[in-house]
């Protein structure tokens, strides 16, 4: 794997750097103005929720926790109790270090690999810099990286059976920080619940959501595959076939239609994050790639869940819920989970087949 290489000769450059001594580790100091950079994908935000409210718990109404992501996080945290104010990335912190700088934070969290957030946190001198180490992404022992943070916790590779909830949470815990419950959760307004039964009250019998898009080419099932499926659903069951996802999604869903000669109720753009898991609760079954959609209907209880899973970790990104059963569908392969994500022959993707999801169908209890 080329990547595999890269990160090798990466980890043997850096050896010979870092000949500075390690740093003393520094006891983490109860915190007066927060701020908490937001990784840059929804499903792992929704993820992080649990590790948000713990921190809220911790450390009182006398500190103040401000948040800095993208709309669609926006949308999804909103509604939440647990911090004071939410900066938009980009339209609302412009440069990074006189953001930081103006704002006064004493402590900055990262809980994903957001390099140029670092240095500003580095550059803005913000006295406290708390992240995951490289491990994640296979470098080892990287000292710009270990200069940028203050505190510095062990992430998790991509063998890792910890749940990424767990991963969040263990971050926590490592600054002697309470932590209790570990769900997700989502407030959804009234609003949202209204536009999703008004979406909903047309589409009647069995209703199943697919999901065939991902954030990462890497994890994409040939969509052909899905056309094989929904033809199945409707011809065996006569089940209501629903897609949800941005506007640049439809064309996709309209394809898969087409093909399989099945209407998709084709909800792409019409729906925020939050008005999309409102929509999930109406939903007997979701076939979804390993995505953000899996969590969503996790945190809608859908009664039925689908995963499926190319290169990733089935038991880091399980969706998390005792509410649905849920069903993984991977391969073993001695390649996977990999951190390539995109290879020559993507096996472990091409291996799955339509019948084995169409098996997993009908194990569900609908």
């Amino acid at each position: 794997m080329n990547a595999d290489k890269l990160v090798k000769l990466v980890n043997k450059t850096a050896d010979k750097f870092n000949s500075q001594p390690v740093k003393k580790r520094i006891s983490f100091i109860s915190p007066k103005k927060v701020v908490i950079i937001l990784p840059e994908y929804i499903g792992d935000i929704l993820l992080l929720t649990p590790a948000i409210r713990n921190l809220s718990k911790s450390f009182g109404n006398s500190v103040k926790i401000d948040l800095v992501g993208n709309k669609n996080a926006k949308n999804l945290l909103e509604t939440l109790p647990y911090f004071d104010n939410f900066y938009l990335e980009g339209e609302e912190t412009g440069r990074k270090v006189s953001f930081l700088k103006k704002q006064n934070y004493d402590t900055i969290f990262l809980f994903n690999i957001r390099f140029f957030w670092a240095l500003a946190g580095y550059q803005a001198k913000v006295q406290q810099r708390v992240g995951f180490n490289l491990e994640k992404l296979g470098l080892e022992n990287i000292f710009l990286w270990r200069k940028l943070m203050t505190h510095l916790i062990k992430s998790a590779t991509v063998y890792d059976k910890r749940h990424q909830i767990n991963i969040y949470m263990d971050m926590l815990k490592t600054l002697q920080l309470e932590v209790d419950s570990d769900f997700p959760e989502v407030l959804l307004s009234d609003n949202d619940i209204k536009k999703a039964n008004t979406l909903i009250k047309d589409i009647s019998g069995g209703r199943v959501l697919i999901h065939a898009t991902a954030g990462s080419p890497g994890k994409q099932w040939n969509f052909n595959n899905w056309a094989v499926i929904i033809k199945y659903l409707k011809e065996k069951y006569n089940f209501s076939i629903i897609a949800t996802g941005c506007s640049a999604e439809k064309s996709i869903y309209d394809y898969i239609s087409r093909k399989s000669g099945v209407e998709i109720h084709n909800l792409c753009g019409k729906t925020t994050i939050r008005e999309t898991i409102a929509l999930y609760k109406h939903i007997d079954l979701a076939i979804t790639l390993d995505t953000a959609s899996a969590h969503f209907a996790a945190a809608a209880n859908t009664k039925n869940i689908i995963v499926i899973y190319g290169p990733t970790n089935e038991t880091q990104w399980k969706p998390y819920t005792p509410y649905s059963f849920i069903q993984q569908i991977c391969l073993d392969l001695d390649c996977r989970p990999c951190l390539t994500r995109l290879c020559r022959h993507r096996k472990c993707l091409s291996g799955i087949t339509p019948d084995m999801v169409i098996d997993a169908i009908e194990n569900a209890v609908i």
